[in-house]
């Protein structure tokens, strides 16, 4: 039969294991008193701080969704402007077009109107 000490440990790798990770412990720590006291009393101090940038963040997030909307706002306005900048130019053509109408309508009954007469002096011209 086995030794159960080896059958347990699995004999030398187990004590070579043991001895590899004793070598990369590190013996001493050594802490900054100044660096260690700043962290221990300075946990106020990180909160105030990490509630500050939370605000900031907030603010600026605000601004940006104000600018946003009066973005929108503006697109809107303008796409509403540009719509009844075009309806009222299909009205003008519309009218235009009538006025078109009842002038070649009127223009049949006489061709007396369509002529003018200019009187005076200033209506004289000499030809040459």
């Amino acid at each position: 039969m086995a030794d159960n000490t080896k059958l347990l440990t699995r004999g030398s790798r187990a004590v070579a294991m043991k001895r590899r990770a004793r070598q990369k412990e590190v013996e001493e720590v050594q802490f900054d008193a100044k660096e260690r006291h700043s962290f221990l009393t300075g946990f106020h101090k990180r909160k105030v701080q990490r509630r500050e940038k939370a605000a900031a963040e907030a603010k600026a997030q605000k601004r940006q969704e104000f600018l946003q909307i009066r973005k929108e706002r503006r697109e809107q306005q303008r796409e509403e402007l540009m719509e009844k900048l075009m309806n009222r130019r299909k009205l003008e053509e519309h009218v235009d077009d009538d006025n078109e109408e009842e002038e070649e309508e009127e223009g049949t009954g006489s061709e007396a109107e369509d002529h003018v007469v200019l009187s005076g002096p200033s209506s004289v011209t000499t030809v040459t």
